[in-house]
């Protein structure tokens, strides 16, 4: 008998052929962002990369140089250039992070980061226990979110078939954090541990967020999903990633429905 995975592997493959590629995936999923704006974080980079860019009549908003590793604000990406960043970004010669957009978002992040005390590189009790909470809670409001290991935290995205005012997806957003850090508490960890960032957030211009798809630039960790049965490999996390779109993206009113039986749990957790 045939693998499933393989299966539906064979399947990507073949629309990959019929001009499909990765990079459409990527544009696929976070279909609300505007990849005409682009933070890049790359360590090979620099006066030349400038000249490039700006011969391509792509805009450098900024520079910042740590170490090795240079990051540029590019805007006023033409098509074919989003594409070729995307691919370098699947080809693992960097990474590209994404702006939500300012009003409307078709996905949502949680991102957890160790806090600064902590070694970035280990994940902590503290940490694996904060997406098993939010995974939990999430299954139990209807959602199956796809859960990332970014490199030193974990990013965990819903996606929904049309954006949504970021007013209400923030709501959802708090209710949810706000249990995970209770319960979290109550289980006598040190919530401060684990930093909580929430994406879309208040103010959209300055956050970003890595995709899906690459290696984190530092300690070279590839981004793998992890699902209830494990952490899956590059191939199989592709696979997943790609199948998630067709299987797990939500509509807005799942979403109305999850935030009224988000602040049910939280009533009965307050009660408790």
């Amino acid at each position: 008998m045939s693998n499933p995975i393989d299966k539906i592997y064979q399947e990507i493959i073949s629309s990959m052929k019929n001009g499909y590629s990765k990079a459409d995936v990527l544009k696929d999923f976070y279909s609300s962002m505007d990849f005409s704006t682009m933070k890049l974080e790359v360590k090979d980079y620099g006066f030349d990369f400038l000249e490039t860019m700006e011969k391509a009549g792509i805009i450098v908003e900024y520079v910042e140089l740590k170490g090795l590793i240079h990051k540029y604000k590019l805007k006023n990406i033409k098509p074919v250039y989003q594409k070729y960043l995307l691919e370098q970004h699947i080809e693992q010669s960097g990474n590209v992070c994404g702006y939500y957009h300012k009003t409307h978002n078709n996905v949502f992040s949680f991102n957890l980061d160790n806090s600064h005390n902590e070694n970035n590189t280990e994940l902590t009790i503290e940490m694996r226990t904060a997406v098993q909470v939010i995974r939990k809670y999430l299954n139990e409001v209807g959602i199956e979110p796809l859960i990332i290991n970014s490199g030193r935290g974990y990013h965990i995205h819903t996606r929904l078939d049309k954006p949504v005012s970021n007013e209400k997806i923030q709501k959802f957003m708090i209710s949810v954090t706000a249990r995970t850090q209770v319960t979290i508490k109550d289980l006598g960890m040190d919530v401060a541990k684990v930093i909580f960032n929430n994406y879309p957030g208040k103010d959209t211009r300055i956050g970003s967020l890595r995709l899906f798809g690459s290696d984190h630039i530092k300690n070279q960790v590839f981004s793998h999903v992890c699902t209830k049965q494990g952490v899956l490999n590059e191939r199989d996390s592709w696979i997943y990633f790609a199948d998630y779109i067709n299987k797990h993206t939500i509509t807005e009113e799942q979403l109305d429905k999850a935030i009224i039986d988000i602040e049910d749990i939280l009533f009965v957790g307050a009660e408790d």
